[in-house]
């Protein structure tokens, strides 16, 4: 399940605008191993992920006084990506037009009394719901970064980055390369494939074929359509 500190870091920026910041990341236990390390450190990663492609542009959609943004590990004492900072901003307020009617999308004018009561704990439940179904999948070391770049737009055969961008999108899935840039070299490497479980189990197969398909130009070796392991510690062949 989806861990949220109870300190979710309430910021007042000002009357009318008001943030709180959600961290999908759960820190392993005192001793714990480097895959349990490295579980963690993906879950957070490829939900935040997922949430970004998939989730946050229908909800601002809905709700346009709303923002989110994913920290970096800079922006979030150094832990691993995972946080997740929501803003709202009423600017029927800001526009001073007290005689008129709020829309009903957009919340009234928050203080520092009212916004961590109302804000943090909606976008926390919200969040939690859409990751309910959500499973990441590692598909192991591919050397991400170097096979990101490899892949073509779209290569004789119709197989690249455009396939594999209209698959993600038609899916719900995402395709995550993980390129800390020197943060959590851990996870350095990695892809994950994170998406509804039962999509990726019966819908992938085309995505992890073009994935292994150019992994297998790189470096000879098949390691999508092998042994996928869950972040749960369950494996199952493909």
């Amino acid at each position: 399940s989806t861990h949220f500190p109870q300190n979710s870091n309430m910021k007042n920026r000002s009357s009318t605008r008001a943030s709180t910041i959600i961290d999908l990341y759960t820190p392993p236990p005192a001793g714990a191993t480097q895959r349990q390390k490295r579980s963690a450190a993906m879950e957070a990663m490829g939900k935040s992920q997922w949430l970004q492609t998939h989730w946050f542009p229908s909800q601002m959609r809905k709700h346009p006084n709303i923002a989110f943004v994913a920290l970096s590990p800079e922006k979030n004492d150094g832990r691993p990506p995972g946080g997740i900072e929501i803003i709202t901003t009423n600017k029927g307020a800001d526009n001073d037009n007290e005689g008129s009617p709020s829309s009903p999308l957009s919340p009234p004018p928050m203080t520092a009394s009212t916004e961590e009561e109302e804000l943090a704990p909606k976008w926390k439940k919200s969040i939690t719901s859409a990751l309910k179904k959500i499973q990441v999948d590692d598909l192991g070391d591919m050397d991400a970064s170097a096979l990101r770049d490899s892949i073509p737009l779209s290569d004789g055969e119709g197989r690249g980055m455009a396939n594999l961008e209209a698959l993600q999108k038609k899916l719900a899935v995402s395709v995550v390369f993980c390129d800390m840039n020197g943060h959590d070299d851990i996870i350095n490497g990695h892809v994950l494939l994170v998406g509804n479980k039962a999509k990726l189990e019966k819908k992938c197969f085309e995505m992890r074929n073009i994935l292994s398909h150019y992994h297998w130009r790189l470096s000879g070796t098949d390691v999508a359509m092998d042994a996928t392991t869950t972040m749960g510690g369950k494996k199952f062949q493909k």
